[in-house]
């Protein structure tokens, strides 16, 4: 059962995606998404890249089709508590998250050396948070302020604390943003 600190965090994390901002998530929502990250690499919709990160906003949102108890075709904050509570008490983390982190790292246009930089970092967290105003706050809460770049290992594990921890102390909870 999900903590009343966990719902706190994954209300974060649906606003993130509620890109028209009415408080349902909406295949819509996924559609707009995939346009939005995509621009922060310049691509455009004939791109390959493009079509894949499409596909996979796609297929998160055909996963979510399992959450939707009413079948009205919205997702609303009960029944997105009610999914994530379903694969965070399951195996499906890895199914979901996973996907997520990778899609996340890739648009974070990494560096040569397989870090994500705090310019790149910032530049991903304001189109897919649509927030200027954390960023430099949030990179530095994940970094500890002990290091100008992320790995993908470090991303993972951020991402699995968001999801998992009731520390509010834990870095990890900063992914989305403020909570």
């Amino acid at each position: 059962m999900l903590t009343q600190f966990q719902k706190r965090k994954l209300i974060t994390l649906f606003n993130v995606h509620d890109i028209n901002c009415n408080g349902r998530l909406e295949a819509s929502d996924f559609t707009e998404k995939a346009k939005r990250m995509s621009s922060i690499l310049s691509w455009d919709l004939n791109n390959p890249n493009y079509q894949a990160l499409e596909q996979g906003f796609q297929n998160f949102w055909q996963g979510l089709q399992n959450a939707d108890t009413n079948s009205d075709g919205v997702i609303s904050y009960e029944e997105w508590w009610a999914w994530w509570d379903k694969i965070l008490s399951s195996d499906l983390y890895t199914q979901i998250a996973e996907p997520i982190g990778k899609m996340a790292f890739m648009l974070c246009e990494p560096d040569e050396d397989g870090n994500i930089s705090k310019e790149n970092f910032i530049r991903y967290y304001e189109k897919q948070c649509d927030d200027t105003i954390y960023a430099k706050e949030v990179f530095s809460q994940l970094t500890l302020n002990q290091t100008l770049a992320l790995s993908y290992d470090r991303l993972n594990n951020l991402l699995s604390e968001y999801f998992y921890s009731n520390d509010i102390q834990s870095p990890g909870n900063w992914m989305f943003g403020k909570f």
